[in-house]
This record gives structure tokens, C-alpha cells and sequence, in this order.
């Protein structure tokens, strides 16, 4: 390759560098995500949501959705545009860990770090993301991204006039609304917190700021109420999104691999207060700088608490996004003398991260392809190209026979489970609340409601787990002793 054609592919790179990492990303991820056997997880629940409202079930009716919608309308579009299967989910997938590391990376690049270091610094994010992807596209991936847009229009505020700035923020409160509605609160938390840290005026046109803005976002949120009202689902929804969460809150818990996270946050956290307090004349840190910390350590902070109340790795993770901007941030200005020394280093170390990510995903990619084409896998039409074990292939063709079958007898048949997922999609069929009886997704009295529910049915024969420790840690032990006390056994299955 001559010096000139050399020249001109750097410049390419610098050019469409955006699309280009893009198109990696895509590329890289398609093997961990792929390479994932079918169980019951997030990912199984949230696209038994999405097929739902794909055919036709009314949303929050039928589908106990205990969050906003935006997420699950995104799926069936594009479900509409590629198929409704779970490689459609996947590639959904796809699409939003690829968009939310490209924003941080030219968010990297807006907090004026050079383009070597921001793609140093977004891979080095992107490797615990993947282990976030493997469990299937997620809501708190996109509302990760709407805080990050809105994080990055605070942070430009001085390029937008007044009016804009307010109403591109009240959208992107109203969007955050829309994905994940408590997490509204946070992101106006956050926002708050940093204009009054950072005030200059008088704190009463501060206040009328924010007021306008969250008055305006609510304006928006209310016209949603109201087109659910005219649909008649404001009550379920409701129901489901709100008068469900004191209950859904007693699934507290805390895994230690969580509180080490968090640990390290804190100490992030830790590390920002000091820099800004700080003197040190071989660190200059400009005002600039320190009003960019201060937006990404409050906006990071109540971004965390999104973890809440199921505080495990997966979820400390996807609320510290911005925690991670803000480490990589204070360790490029307190280094940044020393960084500049070692640009030839840097290059190197870049490629060695782009050479094992695309190792990493090459080995996934050639072992998912090794399974589909082997004689251990099994195809069922909604599963297609998704790693399917014999084993539970059988399950479900027998699960879904035997539903049939007993259709054909004019009996429904509930699978009351969290396992009911994986049955309910080759089917097609939704039994409400039922399919995902989780404390909290249930509503308001959500186990006494159930169990009228339960009481109420006709016709019915209702399946549970044979083996109470297979039950998932959210079911309702009361509902399930309900149930084997107060209905008559027929008989049992290979696994209900």
C-alpha cells in the first residue's frame, strides 16, 4: 500500500469513523449474542410482549407489561419491517448496544478527547455491554440512550437557544417517560441537581427553567394518558405501571458482584469531588471541565438508581454508563500530559482490543454456526436460526400438543409461570398476566387479585411447575400453595 493510498484511507476512516464503528459493532456483537441457547430470561418475556401486541392484543389488557411502551412498539416495528421471530429480536439487539456505543464514543469526542483515546475508551465499555446484549435487547438499554442524549444536550446547552433547550429537553423527558417511566424521575433528578450546582443567575429563573420543562414534558404525557383513556387501557395500564410497584419493590435484593460495581462507582464518584476541589498547577483543569464533571457525576449518580430494587450485575451495569464516561473522563485530564507521550502505544493498544474483540465474536460466530448445521439442533418456525437443544425441543412440542389437544376438547390450558414464554410463542397465544406471574407484574394486591382471577376461570386446566425449587425466585409461593390446596389434580407431565 503506497503512502498516498494510505493517506486517503486514514481519511476515510476520520471521515465516516461513526458508521464505521457502527457497522463493528454489528459485526461483533452477532456472535455472543447468537451463541446463546434458548431458556426462559428477558429476553423470552420481553419478545413474548412484543409478539403479543404484533398480533393484536391490546397492550397492558393483555400483555402485562409493567413499564411504558416505547421499547415494546420499537420491536414490533421491527418485527413489521424483518418478521416476527426471535432473530428479529436479536437484531433489534443489535441495533440499540451498537447506537448506545457510538453515542458514548462521540460523546467521548464532544467532551473534546481525541478520537484514539474515545475509541480506546467506548471498547473498553463495550465489553461489559456485550455480557448486557447476551441477555437480549432490553428497555434499560434504550432509556440508557435517551439519558445519554439528554445528558449530552446539557452539556451543549450554550449552543441552543432558550426556547430549543427547553423543549428538547422536556422531549427527551417525555421519551425517557415513554421507555421506562420511574426512570423519569431520575433523569429529572439529575438535571435539577446540575443546574443548581452550577447556577449562575438567580435561583428563581433557575426554578422557573426546570418548572417549564418538566411542565411541558407532562403536557406531552398527558395527551398519552388521554389516548389511553379513549382506548380503554388507562386503568390497566396504571394498574400495572404504578399501583404494582410497592409490591414489585419487595424483590429487593443485592448480589455481591453488584456492591463491588458499586463500590468502584463510588470511588469514581469519590475521585470527581476531589477533582474539583483539587489545586494542582501540573493539572489544569479549564471551568469547562469542571462544569462537565459536575453534569456527569449528578446525572450519573441518580442514573445508578435505575439498578433499583433487583441490584444485581446486569442491572448495576446498564445504570452505569455514565459513571463509566466519568472515569475515563478524570483519568484523561489527570493524565492527559502523560497520554499525549504515548500515542504510538495507544495506537497499538487499540488494535489489540479491536483484534480480540473480533477473535472473541469470530469464535462465537463459528460455534453457533458449527451447532446450527450439526444434527443437535432443532428447529421450531418462531426459534428458526436460534440454538434449540433436543431436549427442549421436545418439551415444547409436547407442551404445545398437548394445549392443542386439549383446546380441541373445548378446555383452555394456562401455564402459570414464568416459563409459560417459551411454550406461548410458537402458539401465538396470550393468557394475560398469567404467562408472567412475577410479584409486581401482577398490580395493585397483585397475589389476592391472581388468585380471584384464578378462582374465576372456567374450563380451564392450569399448569405449574411439578418442583417448587424450579420455580423462579419472583413467583408467589402463596398463589402456587393456593392452587395445589384448592384445585383438583388431574395429573402430571414432563415438567408441569
Amino acid at each position: 500500500m503506497n503512502k498516498i493510498t494510505l493517506i486517503k484511507l486514514k481519511q476515510f476512516i476520520s471521515k465516516y469513523d461513526t458508521y464505521i464503528l457502527f457497522a463493528f459493532l454489528l459485526i461483533c456483537t452477532i456472535g455472543p449474542i447468537m451463541f446463546i441457547k434458548l431458556v426462559e430470561s428477558d429476553e423470552i418475556w420481553n419478545f413474548h410482549n412484543i409478539q403479543k401486541i404484533y398480533n393484536g392484543f391490546e397492550i397492558y389488557k393483555e400483555a402485562n407489561i409493567i413499564i411504558t411502551p416505547l421499547f415494546f412498539n420499537i420491536g414490533v416495528l421491527f418485527c413489521n419491517l424483518f418478521g416476527l421471530s426471535l432473530l428479529t429480536f436479536k437484531l433489534y439487539n443489535l441495533f440499540l448496544i451498537s447506537t448506545l456505543i457510538v453515542l458514548i464514543y462521540k460523546f467521548f469526542i464532544n467532551l473534546k478527547i481525541s478520537k484514539l483515546k474515545s475509541l480506546i475508551y467506548s471498547l473498553i465499555i463495550y465489553i461489559p455491554t456485550i455480557y448486557i446484549g447476551t441477555g437480549g435487547a432490553n428497555y434499560n438499554i434504550l432509556v440508557s440512550i435517551f439519558f445519554l442524549i439528554g445528558l449530552q444536550i446539557s452539556i451543549n446547552e450554550s449552543k441552543f437557544k432558550s426556547k430549543a433547550l427547553t423543549l428538547l429537553q422536556s422531549i427527551i423527558i417525555f421519551l425517557i417517560f415513554l421507555t421506562k417511566h420511574n426512570v423519569t424521575l431520575y433523569y429529572i433528578l439529575g438535571l435539577t441537581m446540575s443546574e443548581v450546582f452550577l447556577c449562575k443567575s438567580s435561583y428563581k429563573i433557575l426554578l422557573k427553567s426546570i418548572i417549564t420543562k418538566v411542565a411541558i414534558a407532562i403536557i406531552f404525557i398527558i395527551s398519552y394518558l388521554i389516548i389511553l383513556y379513549f382506548n380503554g387501557s388507562l386503568y390497566d395500564f396504571i394498574n400495572y405501571t404504578v399501583l404494582g410497584i410497592p409490591e414489585f419493590s419487595n424483590n429487593f435484593f443485592v448480589e455481591i458482584d453488584a456492591i463491588v460495581s458499586i463500590g468502584i462507582m463510588c470511588i469514581i464518584v469519590l475521585v470527581s469531588l476531589m477533582t474539583l476541589f483539587y489545586k494542582n498547577n501540573s493539572i489544569n483543569i479549564s471551568d469547562e471541565m469542571k462544569s462537565n464533571i459536575v453534569k456527569l457525576m449528578t446525572f450519573g449518580v441518580c442514573m445508578e438508581f435505575m439498578a433499583y430494587p433487583i441490584v444485581n450485575l446486569y442491572h448495576s451495569i446498564t445504570g452505569a454508563y455514565i459513571i463509566f464516561i466519568l472515569g475515563f473522563y478524570l483519568f484523561d485530564i489527570i493524565f492527559a500530559g502523560y497520554l499525549d507521550k504515548f500515542k504510538k502505544y495507544l495506537k497499538i493498544l487499540v488494535s489489540l482490543i479491536l483484534i480480540a474483540l473480533i477473535i472473541y465474536s469470530g469464535y462465537n460466530l463459528i460455534s453457533y454456526f458449527s451447532f446450527i448445521i450439526s444434527d443437535k439442533s432443532e428447529k421450531i418456525e418462531i426459534y428458526e436460526y436460534t440454538i434449540v437443544t433436543k431436549e427442549l425441543k421436545e418439551k415444547i412440542t409436547y407442551i404445545n400438543n398437548y394445549i392443542k389437544y386439549k383446546e380441541s376438547l373445548g378446555i383452555n390450558v394456562v401455564i402459570f409461570s414464568g416459563h409459560a414464554g417459551v411454550y406461548m410463542l410458537p402458539l401465538g397465544k396470550s393468557n394475560g398476566s398469567m404467562d408472567l406471574p412475577f410479584l409486581g407484574n401482577m398490580g395493585k394486591n397483585g397475589e389476592e387479585e391472581m388468585i380471584k382471577k384464578l378462582d374465576s376461570l372456567k374450563n380451564t386446566e392450569i399448569l405449574i411447575v411439578r418442583d417448587e425449587d424450579k420455580l423462579f425466585w419472583q413467583e408467589s409461593r402463596i398463589i402456587r400453595k393456593h392452587i395445589i390446596e384448592n384445585y383438583k389434580f388431574t395429573r402430571t407431565n414432563r415438567r408441569f
